[in-house]
């Protein structure tokens, strides 16, 4: 997201439950002056409202996939 931001000035924010990692996301777009267009969010991201999303970009493991794909197809 942040390179999509840097580059074509695209708008979105970035979820998990790892505070290390939203910090160090938050901090690297931040460096790469996005930060008022890529934020990032401690939050749960099967609590999270992706319905406006158009594009939904994921890193996870595998084994979790199925449940991430029924809560993009019920939203």
């Amino acid at each position: 997201m942040i390179a999509a931001a840097r580059e074509f000035g695209a708008r979105g924010f970035g979820v998990d439950i790892d505070p290390v990692l939203v910090a160090y996301a938050t901090r690297k777009a931040e460096e790469a002056g996005v930060s008022e267009r890529a934020r990032f969010y401690l939050r749960d991201l099967f609590k999270t409202d992706v319905t406006g999303a158009s594009v939904v970009t994921i890193y996870l493991l595998p084994t979790i996939m199925d449940r991430v794909a029924a809560k993009l197809a019920a939203s």
